[in-house]
């Protein structure tokens, strides 16, 4: 079952990571992948092409792996937004 508020939390963890960093030119490679990460978020709530480990796997991961260094780890919020508080 996909968890809607995750990647809702996603998407607003990553919108402000890329205004804040958008700021500096050196990030636009930075912030062109991590919008590349999240762009099928929205059609992925909607639609029922992947199951969320396929679309974490296919977007979240990729970005982590090159850019999580950097500050913002889209796989960690995912999982912090499913953990009950």
């Amino acid at each position: 079952m996909k968890n809607i508020s995750a990647h809702l939390q996603v998407i607003r963890e990553a919108t402000v990571f890329a205004r804040y960093k958008c700021m500096n030119n050196d990030n636009l490679l930075m912030i062109h992948d991590l919008m590349d990460a999240i762009h099928n978020t929205t059609e992925h709530i909607e639609k029922d092409y992947w199951k969320d480990e396929e679309y974490i796997a296919m977007y979240y991961l990729p970005y982590d792996k090159q850019w999580g260094s950097k500050g913002l780890v889209l796989i960690d919020i995912y999982k912090k937004a499913c953990t009950p508080q």
